[in-house]
């Protein structure tokens, strides 16, 4: 849906960081809620402004209970000292108004969020501009997960926050699951990737570098190698599983006259978790569950637990920063041109 410049002539700079940024609301909220859980500790709720607690605090970065409130409604955008003043609280906390696909996972999913927005794309300029978001979000995603799917260690310096997590220890050690002995001794002395013996060969191998979106294969046959263990590795995986999906839609939203490559054979599957992540009805997992066709029923029933769990992973994960269904539903919903097959029967989702 091409707009007419003229249309956007008399917005003013919230009006636009709000079509520019979809997620602008959301990313508030979810500033707010960083900065909050900070001051407030265990005393803080993701879902109530607590406004006379956080302006009793000293460290507050505003004073006034309007500022506050228009903060956590999306409905202002804050200034250079104030965002300073967040960020000097609570390190990260300004991340969340960047258009970075370098923190962490949800600053990652709202940003491949934000790309979706390419059918309100007035002019080629801002075409590009959207493109270019699903692109750099998807090497990001790409350069988090090929630290199991590639040996290579890779530098000792690093912007993308999971690489520095890795560089620094911070995160749990590796398994050696599929790692033979002397290459657990090759590691150890040589200092190669450990990380890349957490799934199997036959996993790993589901990664095609070549493809545009051939990181979705090797993400989804965790499902079925794991069940999406290690346990650490499992809000990761929720989170840049739906941010991938959310860059493959934004594919399929492009105007016909760019030519966008489309999803060829992931299409199918890739209807299936775009409804599971952000459909709104009561149905049957059934019919979508293609890739589980061939399962016996018992591991058919587990894998659709299994789907039902990730939803509902990912939602909770949300509210960790008072973010709720109908604010990603306003943006994720599901249209028309995904087709019409229902996902559940029995199933109710919220």
């Amino acid at each position: 849906m091409r707009k007419n410049k003229n249309e956007f002539s008399k917005l003013g700079k919230l009006e636009w960081r709000r079509i520019e940024q979809p997620t602008f609301p959301m990313r508030m909220r979810a500033m707010c809620n960083q900065v909050k859980s900070t001051l407030l500790s265990s005393e803080h709720d993701p879902y109530l402004l607590q406004t006379p607690a956080v302006l009793g605090k000293f460290l507050a970065p505003v004073r006034d209970e309007a500022t506050w409130k228009k903060w956590w409604d999306g409905m202002s955008i804050p200034q250079a000292a104030q965002l300073s003043a967040c960020e000097k609280l609570s390190p990260g906390a300004k991340y969340w108004l960047e258009q970075s696909e370098l923190g962490n996972p949800f600053q990652r999913h709202m940003m491949a969020l934000d790309a979706m927005g390419i059918e309100l794309t007035r002019d080629d300029d801002w075409w590009k501009k959207k493109f270019d978001s699903q692109e750099r979000s998807l090497a990001s995603l790409k350069r988090v997960w090929s630290k199991f799917t590639k040996p290579m260690s890779g530098s000792s310096t690093s912007s993308l926050r999971f690489e520095r997590q890795i560089i620094k220890g911070e995160l749990p050690p590796p398994s050696f699951n599929h790692a033979p002995d002397e290459d657990k001794l090759h590691v150890e002395i040589f200092g190669s990737n450990p990380y890349w013996y957490e799934f199997s060969e036959a996993t790993r191998m589901q990664y095609v570098d070549s493809e545009k979106f051939g990181l979705f294969r090797f993400l989804e046959s965790l499902l079925y190698e794991k069940r999406l263990q290690p346990l650490w590795l499992r809000d990761i995986w929720i989170l840049d599983m739906a941010t991938l999906i959310a860059l493959m839609r934004t594919d399929l939203v492009a105007t016909p006259e760019h030519d966008a490559p489309g999803l060829g054979y992931l299409t199918e599957h890739f209807a299936f978790w775009n409804r599971l992540f952000w459909d709104h009805y009561t149905g049957t997992l059934s019919p979508l569950l293609s890739f589980a066709r061939n399962q016996d029923n018992n591991s058919r029933s587990e894998m659709i637990s299994l789907v039902i769990s990730i939803r509902k992973r990912y939602y909770e994960l949300m509210r960790q920063y008072g973010i709720g269904f109908k604010d990603i539903y306003h943006i994720a919903a599901p249209v028309a041109v995904f087709g019409s097959r229902k996902i559940s029967d029995n199933i109710i989702f919220v």
